[in-house]
C-alpha cells in the first residue's frame, strides 16, 4: 500500500509543479455558426483551443488558426435560445447551461486583398456562456488589449479605505499589538 501512496504523491507533484509549456492548451466544444470562412460550414461541431500563440478551430476535416496577434476583436453576443426539448427533466437541465454566441474577427494573413493587407474574416461560435468569458479575456489577453489582472490593480473597496488621512496604506500598528 505504502508504494502505491508514494507513486500517487509524486504524479501529483509532478503535475503542480510541471513546467507551463507541458501544460495542455485550453479548450472547449463549440459550434461553429456562421462567418467568412470557406473552410467551415454552418453547423460544424468541434473543439475551440487556446494555444500558446494562435486560437484554433477544428471539426474533425478542418482546422482554423488565428494568430492572436491578428484578432481584432473577441467579444459575447446574444444568447442563444434553448432546443425544443421534450419532457420537464430536459428543459429544467438547459435552463441551467445558458449558451451564448461568441464572435472573434481576425485579419487572415495568408489571403491578402488588393491592398496587400489580410482579409477580414469572422467567426461566430455557440459556446457555453461561462466558457466563453473566459476565453475572450484570455483571447484579450494573449492578444495584448487587455492587462492580466493582479493583485496591485485597482479594487471597488479602495474607495472606502483609502483616505488622505491614512496615506493610502494601512500601517500594521494601527490594526492593534499582539499582548505578549
Amino acid at each position: 500500500m505504502r508504494p502505491f501512496a508514494i507513486a500517487v504523491s509524486l504524479l501529483f507533484a509532478l503535475l503542480t509543479f510541471a513546467p507551463a509549456g507541458l501544460a495542455a492548451d485550453l479548450s472547449i466544444d463549440a459550434i461553429y455558426t456562421v462567418g467568412n470562412l470557406d473552410t467551415l460550414n454552418s453547423g460544424a461541431e468541434g473543439r475551440l483551443t487556446l494555444k500558446e500563440s494562435t486560437l484554433a478551430f477544428s471539426d474533425g476535416k478542418n482546422v482554423v488558426f488565428a494568430p492572436y496577434s491578428n484578432i481584432t476583436s473577441a467579444e459575447m453576443g446574444a444568447k442563444v435560445p434553448p432546443p425544443a426539448a421534450s419532457g420537464l427533466r430536459k428543459i429544467k437541465l438547459q435552463k441551467k447551461l445558458v449558451r451564448r454566441l461568441m464572435v472573434v474577427e481576425f485579419a487572415d494573413v495568408e489571403k491578402k486583398d488588393e491592398k496587400g493587407h489580410g482579409l477580414a474574416r469572422t467567426m461566430t461560435f455557440d459556446v457555453l456562456e461561462t466558457d466563453g468569458e473566459d476565453f475572450v479575456t484570455t483571447i484579450e489577453e494573449r492578444a495584448g488589449r487587455r492587462k492580466h489582472a493582479s493583485s496591485a490593480d485597482a479594487w471597488w473597496g479602495d474607495s472606502s479605505w483609502k483616505t488622505k488621512t491614512n496615506g493610502n496604506t494601512v500601517r500594521p500598528d494601527s490594526l492593534g499589538k499582539l499582548d505578549k
